[in-house]
Order: structure tokens, then C-alpha cells, then sequence
């Protein structure tokens, strides 16, 4: 092998080692999601918190909390007390009860209900959300708020925006959970890993260009993206539930499968006419899966009916805006490597360096670690 070949042969390897991350979950989010309920005289708060991305010393407060110590439950007691404030018609609302619970969905979160004391019928809110300053600087929260018209919205509450302003029957406000769905995908590393092979997959060694090329990627990625749609739309509803310890072994798998048959097809180099279908029928089954480690994304929010089904619309959306950030990205790179001769050579071991990522993630996640 020249040592050309095995320069780009350690980049192209490098590159795919990079989305491995330190721990078995790829999903990376540092947002809370919350609920306050604003319709009787004592509001109602809840706040579900991702124990794996905030810091160390929170997150061991907190399962200690969740596990019935005294102390810990004090401590983050004082943290909502200090750092979260509610006022309604320019009234305080002092928190009442505050009380901790792990979750029985999803293990790697813990919610902390409390109770407020608010005047009846007053049409104005504000909520001061500071929890950055007790989780670190890359937290926020994402509160859905029901006034005391029964309105909802929701709001993005972080270190440089803090105060959220509730008005009664102030429309509802999706860009807090398009966001959230696009920091879902864009944060997690084995769904970006997955797009990124699936692309090459399509392009492969063949000698395709211009509109036969540009409908062989646009079928892949239009079949996984209603795979998603659709596998997202049923976990949120609650008509399927898979544990993600089966969930996120398949995804790993996914990758390895994937990456694999887009190796074959490049050391192939020839045009298969039936494989863009069978391609895109695996996307599917794919996308069916992927999306179910983002099923449990909405529950924390308690939506239902028109609520829920704008919600599952805006989260979506952000999942394929930050799926097609990825796209948009990755084609032009791919085809301008392939136009090269070492790039050519290769994107086959890119391909075998993203089945090693997903065969890491894959021992990873049986193994519980």
C-alpha cells in the first residue's frame, strides 16, 4: 500500500472514530423538559432532567435524592427554590412541596415535581428559569405552559434567556420543540453516523451521476425519513413500546449493516439496478427503528390531542432539518472524494471504520456499559 493510500486510509478511519463517544448512549442533550399548569389556585410544576449531561456533582445530588436520601432531597429542594421562580398578576408564587421521583420510562432520568401557591384568575405569568447556573452554562429547559385558559405554549429558558412571559390565551409556540428536535439528531452521534453511510451507500462505486445519482440518495433518505416519521409518531402516541435495550443495539447494528453493504457495493464498481430499491427498503426497516430511541423525547411534556399532534409536527420538523444539514454536507463532500483517486480508495475504509464505530456501540450496549 502506498503511503498516499495509507494516509487517506488513516484520515478516512480517524474520521468515522471520531462520532464514538465515552459512553454507551449517543443521544446527547443537556435539556430539561418541564410542565407548569397554571389553572388552579396551587400550580403544578414537573421537571424531568437527563441525569447523564449535567455535571457530576449534580447528577450524583440528585440520584441520591431520587433514592430517598434526606439531605440530597433538601439540597435540590433549595436549588428549585433558588434558581426557579413563578409569579402570577405580580404576585409571588412560593413554592409549597417539592418532591423527587426516578423515572420508570426512561432510568437515566429524574423528575422533580413541586407545588405553588398562586392568586385565582390572575391573566399574567412570569417564570425565571436559572438552573444553568446549577447545571452548567450548556443547560436549558424547555417548559410547556398551560395558562389559566387552558391555552398551551412553550418556551426555551436558558443562562441568556431566563424569564419566560405567559399571557392568557397566548397562542401556542412550536420553535421551543423544533429545536429540541433538532438538537435530538444533530446531538446524536450513531444517528449522524447512519445518515452519513447511507448516503455513501447510495453514491457506492458506481459510475451514477447527475438525476440518476440525485434519485438514488433522495429515495434512501426520503424512506428512512418516513420510517421515522411514522416509528416516532406510534412511540410518542404510546401504541409501541420497545425498551431501549433493545432499541439501542439495533441502532448500532444498523450502522454495522449498513456500513458494510456500502463497502461491498464500492468494491463492486458496478451499477446494480435493483439495489437502490432493496437500499431504500432497508433505510425503512432502519428508520423504523432509529426513531424509537427518540420515543420517550415528548413524554415529559404531557401532550395530548391537537397539542400532541403539533408537537409530534415540530419535533419531526427539527429531526429533518438537522437531517438535512446533514445531507446537504455530506453529498457534495462524498462525490467530490470519489471524483479523486485516493479519495476513491478511500471511502471503502471509511465504510469499514463506521462498522467498527457501530460494532464498538453494539458490544457497548449489550454489555449494559
Amino acid at each position: 500500500m502506498t503511503p498516499l493510500r495509507l494516509r487517506a486510509l488513516g484520515s478516512m478511519l480517524a474520521a468515522s472514530l471520531l462520532f464514538i463517544p465515552g459512553h454507551a448512549s449517543a443521544h446527547v442533550t443537556s435539556t430539561g423538559l418541564a410542565t407548569l399548569d397554571l389553572r388552579e389556585a396551587t400550580a403544578q410544576y414537573s421537571l424531568s432532567l437527563p441525569l447523564d449531561e449535567l455535571n457530576e456533582s449534580a447528577r450524583a445530588t440528585l440520584a441520591r435524592a431520587a433514592a430517598g436520601e434526606q439531605p440530597a432531597a433538601a439540597e435540590v429542594a433549595t436549588w428549585l427554590r433558588e434558581r426557579v421562580t413563578l409569579s402570577m398578576g405580580g404576585h409571588a408564587c412560593p413554592w409549597a412541596r417539592i418532591r423527587l421521583q426516578a423515572s420508570h420510562i426512561d432510568p437515566t432520568r429524574v423528575g422533580v415535581l413541586a407545588e405553588a401557591r398562586c392568586p385565582v384568575g390572575a391573566p399574567d405569568a412570569q417564570m425565571r428559569d436559572q438552573l444553568s447556573a446549577q447545571f452548567g452554562e450548556h443547560y436549558r429547559s424547555i417548559v410547556s405552559v398551560t395558562d389559566a385558559s387552558g391555552m398551551r405554549s412553550e418556551h426555551v429558558l436558558d443562562d441568556k434567556t431566563p424569564l419566560a412571559a405567559v399571557h392568557a390565551g397566548q397562542r401556542p409556540q412550536w420553535g421551543a420543540l423544533t429545536m429540541l428536535g433538532n438538537e435530538h439528531i444533530l446531538g446524536g452521534s450513531d444517528h449522524l453516523l447512519f445518515v452519513v453511510v447511507l448516503v455513501l451507500g447510495a453514491i457506492g462505486g458506481a459510475a451514477a451521476s447527475g438525476w440518476l445519482l440525485f434519485g438514488r440518495i433522495a429515495m434512501q433518505v426520503t424512506a428512512f425519513t418516513l420510517a421515522h416519521s411514522f416509528s416516532l409518531a406510534l412511540a410518542t402516541l404510546g401504541w409501541v413500546r420497545i425498551s431501549g435495550r433493545i432499541v439501542e443495539p439495533l441502532i448500532a447494528a444498523s450502522i454495522v449493516w449498513v456500513a458494510l453493504a456500502a463497502w461491498q457495493s464500492m468494491r463492486a464498481r458496478r451499477s446494480r439496478p435493483r439495489a437502490a430499491w432493496h437500499q431504500a427498503l432497508v433505510a425503512f426497516l432502519f428508520g423504523l427503528v432509529h426513531d424509537l430511541a427518540f420515543a420517550e423525547a415528548l413524554t415529559p411534556l404531557h401532550l395530548d390531542g391537537a397539542a400532541l399532534a403539533w408537537a409530534l409536527l415540530a419535533f419531526n420538523l427539527g429531526v429533518e432539518i438537522g437531517q438535512l444539514l446533514v445531507v446537504v454536507v455530506t453529498v457534495p463532500a462524498l462525490l467530490a472524494l470519489r471524483r479523486t483517486s485516493a479519495g476513491s480508495q478511500a471511502l471503502p475504509w471509511f465504510a469499514l471504520g463506521a462498522a467498527a464505530a457501530g460494532g464498538f456501540w453494539l458490544v457497548q450496549r449489550l454489555l449494559g456499559e
